[in-house]
């Protein structure tokens, strides 16, 4: 049986170490014509509840990205990449 590999790939990246490990897989993982899709979600984290503030600033989540981007691109994959803007999830519980 032959085997294809993957036609596309997605890999999420932090900056962590288990994102390092992640991107090293899927540049073996990847083959010619294989779409790997780079994505970061721009962290925001709530304050005293009147607003929210930036963890990272946007030029860093796309220079992280970039990071990955071209370590992929000089093994010569092709690549998407972008930066996801923040969904906000709350809790609802009931007040007592």
């Amino acid at each position: 049986m032959k085997v294809r590999g993957f036609a596309k790939i997605l890999v999420a990246v932090d900056g962590s170490p288990q994102s390092e490990n992640a991107v090293t897989v899927v540049a073996s993982l990847a083959r010619p014509g294989t779409q790997v899709r780079v994505v970061h979600v721009w962290n925001l984290k709530p304050t005293d509840g009147r607003g929210w503030w930036d963890v990272e600033t946007r030029s860093e989540a796309e220079k992280l990205v970039e990071k990955y981007v071209a370590r992929l691109e000089s093994a010569g994959i092709a690549l998407v990449h972008h930066i996801q803007a923040p969904v906000l999830v709350t809790e609802r519980h009931p007040v007592p």
